[in-house]
């Protein structure tokens, strides 16, 4: 079961944790408070991931590209592109979670599918 009734509590010795605003290690992970609209963006972004990957998967084993598909990779970029400029204005710090979500370079390997002859490039 995979609610939290299903989980099991294995008998192991309960630790206390601690934390201190002293930071010894640069390695070291951290627990932040995350502002609201900061997890919505993530979460669109990575909601886009799926979706790109398969598309390109799609495109490299010789699935044809119909025009419902061409839609929703249109509708795709055309999302992105609201995305990282709310407005009409550049947002820096959306831009950056494409980076690093690598969703920038999920884009360049989509630009280097080639399309095939025919209806393919009519849906385009």
């Amino acid at each position: 079961e995979r609610t939290m009734q299903g989980l099991r509590w294995d008998g192991a010795p309960l630790r206390k944790i601690s934390a201190s605003m002293e930071s010894m290690y640069d390695d070291a992970y951290t627990i932040q408070i995350v502002a609201e609209k900061d997890v919505l963006n993530f979460n669109f972004v990575a909601g886009m991931l799926p979706f790109l990957f398969n598309l390109i998967q799609d495109q490299r084993s010789d699935t044809s590209l119909t025009s419902r598909k061409t839609h929703e990779v249109i509708s795709t970029l055309h999302e992105i592109k609201e995305f990282i400029m709310p407005g009409g204005l550049p947002d820096k710090n959306r831009q950056k979670l494409l980076r690093n979500l690598r969703v920038i370079d999920l884009l360049v390997k989509l630009l280097q599918c080639p399309l095939r002859e025919g209806d393919e490039q009519l849906h385009m």
